[in-house]
């Protein structure tokens, strides 16, 4: 069969019959972000693929992104999730948040940032258990010896996320911990809605694929019983009223009757999961790298935090106005690490245009926020790391440019960004506060060009930490 072009779609690469461009996708499988800038430079901000038959529409600058998904929010709010085969088999037993769609999706989202409030999160009890998982992190770090502080990291976030939802946290040994964190970790580094799976399901019945896809399989339904076990047991216990986690306030706006939201819930804490633990964990994974790879950057953060707070008492969250060079580093480490680097995708509910050309219903939408992070008419001298764009001439915070876009924009961004937020913070300055950061070795060419999956995450790489005298 092959594929008809649309009088006024955008520009694209040539495609070939029912493939589509799915073949060069697959050639760049952990570089599509770097595959999509190239199309960019060559066919401009709005360009097209094909994915498989699908015609696939990308959106790489703040206006086309602003113009779909924020002016045009009542057209383009939709997820595909029908159409993308993968999808729609695991959404069956309930969709979420991030999946949903119409009053399913209000109503998870709309649950989900209301039990975050109820619960505190942005309130001295949550910011209270950061910190105390930033001393069990900082606790596995080895004094002036290389290791890989991504492998502690994920689960530091992971046991912020079950200390949110079931209110508890695991050591860093214990097996379920280490299950969950590998099933996030491959979920993350996999093509998500662009695996060509979605498009031909017959290719799980590829040897290779079939035995990597039936582990993955298992190892989500082991995490979803877990879940299960978890949301029985706080059946059992609760005590209306009381309010341990977020599983208890989940059940207080329901009234303890989660028939009234069959699979919702479960699927929303799978979510959490997925969503809180690898990309926080990413985020704080190219600061640390910016850091050891721009040491006047680490510095100056350190005199900034040394005259505020001192190298003794916590950091809290109250801290945070008055360290604004640590906060802009913390947002150049986003801009430049873009760790989700194209918003899931999107469908248009009917024809629409955007920047002139036509975006057809049906059709799957994607922001490229990385190429909107390092869009040179918005940001000077783009690749560099500079937390001072950010600062105005007194060296005051200055409100980001729309095209700063970290947690995606209009209503599908992301509704558990409070968290996150506090999660960057404290941990960074904590482990700042304490430890100088390094280099393995001072000619280590460290690479900053990342691996996309869902998420896009920094090449492995070691650092020494030594304490600070």
């Amino acid at each position: 069969m092959c594929i008809r072009e649309k009088t006024g779609i955008p520009p694209g690469p040539p495609f070939l019959p029912i493939l589509g461009n799915i073949l060069d996708l697959g050639r760049h499988r952990r570089n599509k972000h770097l595959y999509f800038t190239e199309l960019r430079e060559k066919y401009g901000p709005v360009f097209r693929l094909y994915f498989g038959s699908k015609l696939m529409i990308v959106l790489n600058d703040v206006d086309a992104v602003d113009e779909a998904f924020v002016k045009q929010k009542d057209i383009l709010s939709k997820r595909p999730s029908e159409s993308l085969w993968g999808i729609k088999q695991s959404i069956k037993e309930g969709a979420g948040v991030i999946w949903a769609n119409d009053s399913e999706w209000r109503s998870h989202r709309r649950m989900a940032i209301q039990t975050l409030r109820d619960l505190g999160v942005g309130k001295l009890a949550i910011e209270e258990r950061i910190q105390e998982e930033a001393e069990f992190l900082m606790d596995r770090f080895k004094n002036n010896e290389p290791f890989d502080i991504g492998e502690i990291l994920i689960k530091a976030t992971t046991n912020i996320i079950s200390i949110v939802v079931f209110g508890s946290r695991w050591d860093y040994d214990d097996t379920e911990m280490k299950k969950i964190v590998s099933v996030v970790e491959s979920a993350f580094q996999s093509e998500g809605p662009l695996s060509p799976l979605h498009e031909f399901p017959f290719l799980r019945f590829i040897p290779v694929l079939s035995t990597r896809l039936t582990v993955i399989r298992q190892a989500i339904i082991n995490i979803k019983q877990l879940v299960k076990e978890r949301v029985n047991v706080h059946q059992e216990t609760y005590s209306p009223g009381v309010i341990r986690d977020f599983i208890d306030a989940v059940f207080t706006q329901l009234g303890k009757n989660p028939e009234s939201d069959p699979g919702g819930l479960e699927r929303t804490i799978v979510d959490f999961f997925f969503a809180g633990s690898d990309t926080t964990a990413s985020t704080l994974s190219w600061a640390f790298l910016y850091m050891i790879l721009n040491p006047d950057v680490q510095s100056k953060c350190q005199k900034e935090i040394d005259e505020v707070v001192g190298q003794n008492r916590k950091i809290n969250m109250s801290d945070r106005q008055n360290l604004p060079y640590v906060e802009a580093t913390l947002l150049e480490a986003q801009r430049l690490g873009s760790i989700a680097p194209f918003a899931l995708p999107h469908t248009p509910l009917k024809d629409t245009m955007v920047k002139g050309y036509l975006v057809p219903a049906g059709s799957l939408v994607l922001g490229h926020i990385y190429a909107c992070h390092r869009d040179p008419k918005v940001w000077t001298e783009p690749l560099k790391f500079n937390p001072d764009r950010f600062l105005d001439e007194d060296g005051n915070l200055v409100k980001h440019p729309a095209s700063f876009m970290p947690f995606s924009v209009g209503p599908r961004s992301c509704p558990g960004d409070i968290l996150a937020k506090m999660e960057l913070f404290l941990f960074f300055t904590s482990i700042i506060q304490r430890y100088r950061l390094s280099k393995v070795d001072e000619n280590d060419d460290l690479n900053t060009d990342g691996l996309s999956g869902i998420t896009m995450s920094p090449a492995p790489f070691k650092l020494r930490a030594n304490i600070r005298q």
